[in-house]
C-alpha cells in the first residue's frame, strides 16, 4: 500500500484531525494513560506533534520529524510495553470510529509497533 494511499483512506487531512482529535480524547481519559499528560499543553500535543508523527509515517514532512525526538520527548516518563499497547488500543478505536478501512489501520498500527523501541522503557 502506498503512503499517499494511506493518507487517504485516513481521510486526507480532516480524516487525521479527526482521528487523532479522538485518539488524544481516549488517552486524556484512560486513568492509566492521564498521569503521562499532567502539565502537558494537550492542546498542542494534539494539533502538532502528533502531526508530525503521522506525517513521517506517510512520508510527507520527514525533516520534521525523527526517532531521536521520539526518544527525547519520551525519555524519563518510564512508558512500558502495557502503555504503549493501551495507546495502539486507542488508535485503532479512534480510527475504527471514523471507519478506516483495515488496511489503513493495519499499516498505521505496524508504524505504530515500529516506534515502539524508540519511546518504552521497560
Amino acid at each position: 500500500m502506498a503512503d499517499s494511499e494511506v493518507f487517504y483512506l485516513l481521510g486526507a487531512d480532516e480524516g487525521v484531525k479527526a482521528i487523532l482529535h479522538d485518539f488524544y480524547d481516549r488517552m486524556f481519559a484512560d486513568e492509566d494513560l492521564a498521569p503521562y499528560f499532567e502539565g502537558v499543553d494537550q492542546e498542542q500535543l494534539r494539533d502538532r506533534h502528533i502531526r508530525y508523527f503521522i506525517n513521517h509515517m506517510l512520508g510527507r514532512n520527514a525533516q520534521e520529524y525523527r526517532e531521536p525526538i521520539l526518544r527525547k520527548s519520551h525519555k524519563g516518563l518510564g512508558l512500558t510495553f502495557e502503555h504503549y499497547e493501551r495507546a495502539i488500543m486507542h488508535m485503532n478505536a479512534a480510527m475504527r470510529k471514523n471507519k478506516v478501512s483495515l488496511d489503513a489501520r493495519v499499516y498505521v498500527e505496524t508504524y505504530f509497533r515500529a516506534s515502539k523501541p524508540h519511546i518504552i522503557e521497560k
